[in-house]
């Protein structure tokens, strides 16, 4: 994995995105996080340590529990539905 701070910080941002999804892809992300925090690479464990510090925040686990996530009639299609709704 190459060292480079900039590219650490993009590799780091796609676990973290997936993870704000619903609360389905933050424990898939946690999983991929959790698995790199433990790489013998520096780097990788600096990703999977940087992922899971924004992933277990209580700002992003409240966002994610609030989000309702339903099917759309017909097309099976995932849609997202505003909390309180």
């Amino acid at each position: 994995m190459i060292e480079s701070k900039h590219v650490k910080q993009a590799v780091s941002w796609a676990p973290r995105s997936i993870g704000k999804r619903d609360a389905g892809c933050q424990e898939r992300a946690l999983a991929v996080a959790a698995e790199l925090a433990e790489s013998e690479n520096a780097a990788a464990r600096w990703v999977g340590t940087d992922a899971m510090k924004e992933l277990e925040s209580r700002t992003v686990r409240a966002r994610v529990s609030d989000k309702r996530v339903m099917l759309l009639p017909k097309t099976g299609k995932r849609a997202r539905q505003a909390p309180g709704r």
